[in-house]
């Protein structure tokens, strides 16, 4: 999915989710959106999602993930998430969760950010602790090299190694 597509899904799942936590909402987006048989296009949703926002004191939105999509894609959904959280009068707050990514970087610049990276070395620690733990009833079936070599192929895998997370917060 690409474009205004993506886009489009993320604003349709955040009307799902503010629908699904406050059910007393759904006569009025009934009786102002589906009983009229509104598509869901985005300019409705834009204007549904910030209806609702008026109504809900206060709301957290948690984004995971957005570095995985193209540049494009990332300067569009941050900029229509950032209006969001801006025309909510601080009602709305936003977290982003991702890996590095020079586009996020520069578009969250001036928000609050908390990075990974310092603790980088004690996060693969944990991965490799986390996988071993878990691998712990393989070892009693197979030979200890067959899984070494598994959990070495796991955390290698994780990402763990070669990026690290971060958040942003607006």
């Amino acid at each position: 999915m690409t474009g205004k597509n993506l886009l489009g899904e993320i604003l349709r799942s955040i009307t799902s989710q503010l629908l699904r936590s406050n059910l007393d909402l759904a006569p009025y987006i009934f009786q102002n959106y589906a009983n009229r048989g509104l598509a869901p296009a985005i300019v409705r949703l834009r204007r549904l999602i910030a209806e609702l926002l008026d109504m809900i004191p206060s709301v957290r939105i948690i984004v995971d993930g957005l570095d995985e999509y193209p540049e494009s894609e990332q300067r569009a959904i941050l900029t229509e998430l950032l209006s969001l959280s801006k025309s909510s009068g601080g009602q709305c707050r936003i977290i982003f969760s991702n890996r590095e990514s020079v586009q996020i970087n520069k578009i969250l610049a001036s928000k609050p950010t908390i990075s990974l990276r310092d603790q980088h070395a004690d996060v693969n620690k944990d991965i490799e602790i986390y996988v071993h733990a878990k691998l712990m009833d393989l070892r009693l079936r197979f030979e200890d090299s067959l899984v070494d070599n598994i959990e070495k192929r796991i955390v290698a895998n994780s990402d763990g190694q070669t990026s690290s997370p971060k958040h942003s917060a607006c």
